[in-house]
């Protein structure tokens, strides 16, 4: 009896910690697939150019001032891959590289549900501009900073890359109007996992060993 027990719980916390880690699988989204508006700021976003909920299927939402952010024809700027990159959007829906660009994670099963990541990349656009920088601000599901990462607009490429778990949403702000961002890069997205939930099966199985125990005396 003890050993079966103690097997149970093995296999069960050896499921637990497969699941808090399946995060293999890195994603990629180009903006490649959404039409691309004139890259002319102030310019109100064309519905088609609104990205907002798209990718819900891979566990991912964007936003601005607006509730979506722009998807914007570089040509013929460089950019990472293809022709799009993404700006932000003013509250009237806007055009505009200045505010903030919101990206937030949920549950790929279930839309209306948060999601996390431990891992967050975006380039940004190939035309740099001296002087000008970027930054990523990292949140958990309760709204708490994880951390931040900045990165100059160098003829490098701009690169910003965040790891953490429990990641739900990132901000991205710069310091000039002028950065697009090209090629999101995320892990896989799960569920936000239920606080306790191992700590919870691992005391109550540990209770029935000594139960067992006490019926072996």
């Amino acid at each position: 009896m003890f050993f079966w027990i103690k097997q149970i719980i093995f296999s069960s916390l050896s499921f637990l910690m497969l699941c808090s880690t399946a995060h293999a699988a890195l994603i990629t989204i180009d903006f490649e697939t959404l039409p691309g508006m004139a890259n002319s700021p102030g310019s109100s976003v064309p519905i088609g150019s609104q990205l907002s909920n798209q990718f819900l299927s891979l566990g991912v939402s964007f936003s601005s001032l607006a509730s979506y952010v722009a998807v914007v024809d570089h040509w013929p700027n460089p950019t990472v891959s293809g022709r799009n990159i993404i700006g932000g959007v003013t509250e009237a829906g806007g055009l505009s590289y200045v505010p903030p660009i919101t990206i937030s994670f949920f549950d790929p099963s279930n839309a209306t549900a948060f999601g996390v990541t431990d891992f967050v990349s975006i380039r940004g656009d190939q035309a740099p501009l001296s002087g000008a920088y970027a930054t990523m601000e990292a949140f958990d599901a309760s709204g708490n900073s994880l951390g931040t990462v900045s990165a100059p607009d160098s003829s490098a490429g701009l690169t910003l890359s965040f790891a953490a778990s429990g990641i739900h949403s990132i901000k991205l702000t710069q310091n000039t109007a002028t950065i697009g961002f090209d090629n999101l890069s995320f892990n896989t997205v799960s569920a936000v996992p239920v606080p306790g939930a191992a700590w919870l099966l691992g005391s109550g199985l540990l209770g029935m060993i000594g139960v067992a125990r006490r019926k072996t005396v």
